[in-house]
């Protein structure tokens, strides 16, 4: 994913640009519905296998697993094996961070 650099000087960023890059890795990854569903079915959960995500999205396997991979990729997902299987879950520390990210670049508090 490309990083975006503000080279533009103007007072009413506030610095808010350096986030940019952060924010938009987050939204490009997430902007997906099925990517969506996956982490509705993941939220509450200690874990969930794929064939368990699968089965709660209603989507093929494969198809599945590349929206695991691309989310693991920017950290969202945690993913651990345990004997054949591996368990995926949500990194609500790592979405806390590129909400909290999002909303600096808004100018929230």
């Amino acid at each position: 994913m490309e990083t975006f650099h503000c080279t533009i000087q103007h007072p009413d960023c506030g610095g808010r640009c350096q986030h940019i890059g952060v924010v938009l890795d987050f939204l490009r990854t997430i902007n997906d519905e099925n990517r969506l569903r996956i982490i509705c079915v993941l939220s509450n959960t200690q874990g969930y296998t794929v064939s368990q995500i699968v089965e709660g999205v209603q989507l093929p396997q494969n198809l599945v697993s590349h929206h695991l991979k691309a989310m693991h990729k920017i950290g969202i997902l945690h993913k651990e094996k345990k004997g054949l299987h591996v368990f995926y879950q949500l990194d609500q520390t790592k979405i806390d961070y590129y909400t909290s990210e999002l909303k600096v670049l808004l100018n929230q508090k």
